[in-house]
């Protein structure tokens, strides 16, 4: 119930300051989302977990029925993005890191599940490239 009334509330203040913006005769380059503490979630953050999203679902649906999905999922990813960033805050407040061998670790599994998608490693290799991604910035962000 909590949950509801804040993402209510986000949306509804979202909202507000949206129309506000607009009224304005600035350029907008990118729309900020959420205010978490004293960092920012962007639309094009949600943009790129949502058509991470839409990628895994092609792979299984049709492209309306992989929309529809998309549409109710927006403000749920948002959520978790908006999670993610005070997880992420509260271990960098307590000095939480992960050791290069657990980042690693994850990496491969990530990795091997992901591969299991196509036929051969050069397959998977121009998916990662087609995502403006390669082996060492897909680490990078797994890292993050």
């Amino acid at each position: 119930m909590i949950k509801k009334n804040f993402y209510f509330n986000l949306i509804l203040f979202l909202t507000i300051i949206f129309t506000i913006t607009l009224k304005t005769e600035a350029i907008i380059v990118d729309r900020i989302l959420a205010k978490v503490n004293n960092e920012i979630i962007t639309q094009s953050e949600l943009e790129e977990q949502l058509d991470d999203l839409r990628d895994e679902l092609l792979q299984n649906y049709k492209p309306e029925e992989v929309e529809k999905v998309l549409s109710k999922q927006r403000l749920e990813l948002l959520g978790k993005l908006i999670e993610t960033k005070i997880l992420m805050q509260e271990a960098k407040k307590l000095n939480i890191t992960l050791s290069d061998e657990e980042v690693d670790k994850e990496v491969n599994k990530n990795r091997e599940q992901v591969k299991g998608h196509f036929e051969s490693e050069e397959k998977f290799l121009d998916a990662l490239q087609q995502k403006g991604l390669n082996p060492d910035s897909l680490k990078e962000k797994i890292q993050k």
